[in-house]
């Protein structure tokens, strides 16, 4: 999860920003959760690898001020994954009523980008 969620955006983002500068502009969309916002009790490990996204995103907003790029930061919410089966996540019972799909939650990220 760590590699995942933290490793894995770090390099990439390393790795395509400096191309973006030489290109003049480009767009980075790193997917966090609701999770990084507030302690979340039995999934404690992936809301602090969200949690890391926020911050990591934070600072490079300020790093990048005066480049031609733009950082959006996604929180979805409880989305319905098989991520929560494999995770065997406990979940309150009116979550149902809250929650979305991938494919909403995509698109919303790609408008707001």
């Amino acid at each position: 999860m760590i590699q995942l969620n933290v490793i894995t955006p770090t390099l990439l983002t390393r790795l395509f920003t400096p191309d973006f500068i030489k290109r003049g502009g480009g767009k980075i969309l790193q997917v966090s959760s609701g999770s990084a916002l507030l302690p979340t009790p039995y999934v404690s490990n992936y809301a602090a690898t969200k949690s890391f996204i926020r911050y990591l995103n934070e600072a490079l907003r300020f790093e990048l001020q005066h480049q031609p790029i733009t950082i959006s930061t996604l929180y979805p919410g409880y989305t319905k994954s098989e991520f929560g089966e494999i995770a065997h996540a406990k979940v309150p019972w009116f979550i149902q009523y809250t929650q979305t799909t991938s494919r909403s939650v995509a698109e919303a990220g790609i408008k707001g980008m």
